[in-house]
């Protein structure tokens, strides 16, 4: 029974109890080091007829062999080829995946050395790294990193090296990985994988010790890897979702000093999403100046009425703007109490909205940017810049008539007083000071 708790033995009841997978199991726990356990795993129903069979080689070391009865050769070849590189065995309560990092207590002694540790996907990745003449190789177990892991790798002190598998979910559990070693503080590089699918296993298996260790070589910090991962294994296909990436990367660029690591991430930006470098560079300028204003001790007001007035309709023309893009009611209210804006850059957005619903029933995002390629050069650039921007902002509340009475009124009453002011500075040109007094007075009058 104590046996059978700590998931050494199974009961198979078609074979009147303890099956001969309890000696196996017990003999593969007592020999782990030669690994068994991830292939008897996959052998399912063919326990029963499956034997181990222990002899010494020619140079004296000793071979364990996997027989299954009723098989030829070839079968028996083929029988094995097609099984799984590993299986996750569940946890008992002497194995515990969440704890433990395979090669562990060995790598330990060497990490100190050689300054780095890399952390593989699977245990025969590490015996690959080592048969390479690599010594500082961990692995999980099967299960994603923990906190205990975390507390383990930390007490290593040196460099991390991610290096799970090249696939998606591989690249995804790095992803998640480097998030973890970043908010604990520990440095870590990346392998980079560039789309090959292979662990370090297959690769030492069909292109031997050095390719391995090119391969090994190959490390990126966070940055670029994050760039890898999107373009080969997390492509950017909506809206929203590079909408997001740029959301999420500016701040990570505003903390960058290096003009020329800011360009490369610009580029890559830009490369990513699809959206124009200039774009790209204008909302980090937008970002940095936003941190600077935030940051410095001189508050700079501006007491400008035309400013001011300013600000108050564009904002006003920006959140239809918005609503429009977001609901096809918005578009509606428009053309019915609206009707046109002042700021000539929004009437042209708004004229294009209304086109492309007309047209198509509907706003898509991607096509209304597309369709400013008709503008000039430079035209092409402001309407996309303020598209892109105005997308990108998080404060827009959801459509109600109310929210757009609101801006309906905040735009007669902004352009009202605007024009009146502009109005005001050019009767005030060329006056004697006593008659631009009296213009003042009557403005100042009619206002209250």
């Amino acid at each position: 029974d104590g046996v059978e708790q700590r998931g050494l033995a199974v009961v198979d009841v078609a074979h009147d109890g303890h099956d001969r997978r309890a000696r196996h199991e017990i003999l593969l726990r007592v020999l782990h080091v030669f690994l068994l356990e991830g292939v008897l795993g996959g052998l399912g129903d063919l326990l029963p007829q499956l034997d181990v069979v222990l002899r010494a080689d020619q140079a004296g070391g000793l071979v364990i062999q996997l027989v299954v009865d009723g098989c030829d050769d070839a079968q028996h070849h083929q029988l094995l080829d097609d099984l799984p590189k590993y299986v996750n065995s569940p946890e008992t309560s002497i194995f515990k995946k969440n704890n433990i990092l395979y090669n562990y207590h060995l790598a330990k002694n060497t990490v100190k050395r050689d300054g780095f540790v890399y952390i593989l996907e699977g245990f025969m990745d590490v015996i690959a790294l080592k048969k390479a003449g690599i010594n500082s190789a961990i692995a999980l177990m099967g299960t994603a990193l923990t906190q205990n892991h975390i507390k383990l790798i930390r007490q290593l002190g040196v460099e991390v090296r991610m290096c799970l598998d090249g696939d998606n979910a591989g690249q995804l559990a790095t992803f998640k990985c480097c998030k973890m070693l970043e908010q604990e503080g520990i440095p870590f590089k990346v392998v980079l994988s560039k789309g090959d699918n292979r662990d370090p296993d297959e690769i030492l298996n069909e292109e031997g010790k050095d390719a391995l260790i090119k391969y090994l070589n190959n490390l990126v910090g966070k940055i670029e890897f994050i760039f890898n991962y999107y373009s080969i294994n997390k492509p950017l296909n909506t809206f929203d979702e590079k909408n997001q990436f740029v959301n999420e990367f500016i701040p990570i660029m505003v903390k960058t000093n290096n003009r020329l690591e800011i360009e490369n991430y610009i580029l890559n930006i830009s490369k990513l999403t699809g959206y124009d470098a200039n774009t790209i560079r204008s909302i980090y300028e937008d970002a940095r100046k936003k941190i600077e204003s935030s940051s410095s001790q001189v508050v700079f007001k501006d007491f400008s009425i035309e400013t001011k007035a300013l600000k108050r309709y564009v904002l006003a023309e920006r959140e239809v703007i918005f609503q429009m893009i977001s609901c096809e009611d918005a578009i509606k209210y428009f053309e019915r109490n609206i009707e046109y804006f002042y700021d000539e850059i929004y009437q042209k957005i708004a004229n294009y909205i209304i086109e492309l619903y007309e047209n198509n029933g509907r706003v898509d995002q991607n096509l209304l940017i597309s369709l400013f390629d008709q503008e000039d050069d430079n035209q092409v650039n402001v309407l996309r810049n303020k598209v892109i921007e105005l997308l990108m902002e998080k404060h827009h509340p959801p459509f109600s008539i109310q929210l757009m009475e609101d801006c309906k009124n905040a735009l007669r009453n902004e352009q009202s007083k605007y024009k009146s002011r502009i109005e005001l500075e050019s009767a005030l040109k060329g006056k004697d000071p006593k008659e631009q007094a009296r213009l003042l007075d009557e403005y100042l009058k009619a206002k209250n």
